[in-house]
């Protein structure tokens, strides 16, 4: 998230992304902060022992049972929404750039 954060201050990533202005960048790099920061709870030090992250298993304090990340299927995050298509693409290009 906080690259996100950083990169609205950027005129040169602004332009090799081709957005012509930086009202309309900023825009659109505030509207995938919800999805990042949700992405970013999903790290183990934020999510702790009882919120599911993708590396370690966890307790659902709803039934107590441990769940684990190979078998749970991560319903905030649907691969086909349109924010998350938005933030891959925003993220393969970032690469792409920076190499």
């Amino acid at each position: 998230m906080s690259l996100l954060q950083s990169i609205k201050g950027r005129p040169d990533i602004r332009k090799q992304l081709r957005y012509p202005d930086r009202r309309s960048f900023v825009q659109f790099i505030n509207s995938l902060l919800p999805l990042a920061g949700q992405v970013e709870r999903l790290a183990p030090n934020f999510a702790g022992t009882m919120q599911p992250n993708p590396e370690y298993p966890w307790r659902d304090p709803a039934t107590g049972n441990v769940e684990v990340p190979v078998r749970y299927a991560f319903p905030a995050f649907d691969p086909g929404g349109a924010q998350m298509i938005k933030l891959e693409r925003l993220i393969t290009e970032l690469l792409r750039i920076m190499n």
